[in-house]
């Protein structure tokens, strides 16, 4: 019994010498900031009366890509929080990139 306490034990602390040695550093890629999206840079405008085309052509100028479920899912948004003249400016926006069929 004493003789396979010992092996085990033994084999456990191989383990953790192991995983020590490569502790410090991780096999994948994790930031601890986030990358600002476009939601993110529409989402706070909540006064009706301003626009969002400044920020959408800002998000363009800045060479970020715009895909067509994101402004999707900012029209659908927009919409739910009965913001219906920035969804309709979206909207449009989606109109002028040629994403969205009239």
């Amino acid at each position: 019994m004493n003789a396979w306490l010992s092996l085990l034990r033994a084999q456990i602390c191989s383990r953790l010498a192991q995983a020590s040695i490569g502790s410090g550093r991780r096999g994948y890629y994790k930031s601890r900031t986030r990358k600002p999206t476009l939601y993110s840079e529409v989402s706070p405008l909540g006064d009706p009366g301003r626009t969002v085309a400044p920020v959408l052509d800002g998000w363009v100028r800045s060479g970020n890509k715009v895909r067509f479920a994101e402004l999707q899912r900012i029209i659908r948004d927009f919409r739910r929080r009965k913001r219906f003249s920035h969804a309709l400016e979206v909207r449009h926006s989606l109109l002028l990139l040629g994403l969205l069929a009239s």
